[in-house]
């Protein structure tokens, strides 16, 4: 290949890098801004770990 066919891939590659840095960037910021507006919302009482049953009843001897 001819020097200038190099300098022509490396500007397009450096180009590339650049776009999909920013590309990433907005996706990422886009994605905490979201999870940044669920946490303001009230959590929800049906999602929780269920209480420990208690040793009565579940086979184990005491």
């Amino acid at each position: 290949m001819k020097p200038s066919n190099w300098l022509r891939v490396a500007f397009f590659a450096a180009g590339s890098a650049v776009l999909g840095g920013m590309a990433v960037a907005w996706w990422y910021r886009k994605t905490l801004t979201k999870l940044h507006e669920t946490g303001e919302i009230p959590e929800n009482p049906h999602f929780s770990i269920p209480a420990r049953p208690s040793s009565e009843g579940n086979g184990e001897d005491a």
